[in-house]
């Protein structure tokens, strides 16, 4: 019997979700698994705050696409913010042209983190 977490997936994710396959599939010694998609739980943005409550946690997914697509961003009640792969927002004033992640950033900051924590940059208190 196999045994695992739950896979949970934004709506707008669901597309991408074998997008990296042929990337792994490339290493045989990996024993690489595709994610079985029919068992993944899928919700919609809107409806977040409603799985998240219902696991304990207080907050909502919001979608952060300015990264990827699929990129999403965990906003919690007590101001921490799970950004993942996010540009900083310290080095927003590198991509004037990236209007897009500008936007993901006035999203963000409009529920007043307290903290932000990113998948590959040192965690930022908020001020």
């Amino acid at each position: 019997m196999k045994q695992g977490v739950k896979l949970l997936l934004i709506d707008t994710q669901y597309p991408y979700i074998h997008f990296s396959d042929y990337i792994f599939n490339r290493e045989k010694k990996l024993k690489y698994e595709p994610i079985d998609a029919d068992k993944a739980i899928i919700f919609s943005e809107k409806n977040s705050r409603e799985i998240l409550k219902g696991m304990g946690i207080e907050g909502e997914i919001i979608s952060t696409t300015s990264h990827s697509p699929d990129s999403i961003s965990l906003i919690l009640d007590d101001g921490t913010c799970f950004v993942g792969d996010l540009e900083p927002i310290e080095y927003l004033d590198a991509y004037d042209e990236n209007i897009k992640l500008k936007e993901d950033w006035e999203l963000i900051m409009s529920y007043n983190p307290k903290m932000i924590y990113y998948a590959h940059a040192n965690e930022k208190t908020m001020k």
